[in-house]
């Protein structure tokens, strides 16, 4: 991809970014693209209303997708160091990962799904932040 995060520009200070965790060096403002998504299954409804809300993104507009990190930042110039690109590499690998498991909503596994948004609230806050992370519904019933 053109806009891949070792083709960004460095820079030797995080001050040009807003909200930057200084461990990874990616700004903490990406949780916005997906926060929707871990707030309807937290606190509206389960896995359930979390298929519900990704089918009708996919009825408005089937080629929905959670915009990786690279392209929601590189159109702002925002400034990337050595530190974030590998970080971002993953985040975009996660966001892949997520987008693959939304494109059959009813086939969403809830698992994968608390996974993968948990790795990435420890990626962009850097540190095990219990608040924002999820526990899957599934495996506390399971465990019940």
């Amino acid at each position: 991809m053109e806009n891949s995060p070792t083709n960004l520009k460095t820079a030797d200070t995080l001050e040009e970014l807003t909200q930057v965790n200084k461990d990874t060096g990616v700004t903490v403002d990406y949780f916005n693209k997906y926060e929707h998504f871990i707030s309807v299954y937290k606190f509206g409804g389960g896995i359930e209303k979390l298929k519900e809300l990704v089918k009708q993104l996919k009825k408005e507009d089937p080629n929905f997708e959670i915009p990786k990190y690279e392209d929601v930042y590189s159109k702002y110039d925002i400034i990337v160091n050595e530190k974030s690109v590998e970080t971002i590499k993953e985040i975009n690998e996660l966001v892949s990962q997520m987008n693959k498991l939304f494109e059959d909503p009813e086939e969403i596994n809830e698992t994968n799904f608390c996974k993968i948004c948990n790795r990435l609230n420890f990626l962009l806050y850097g540190k095990e932040d219990g608040h924002r992370d999820i526990e899957c519904k599934e495996e506390l019933e399971l465990a019940a």
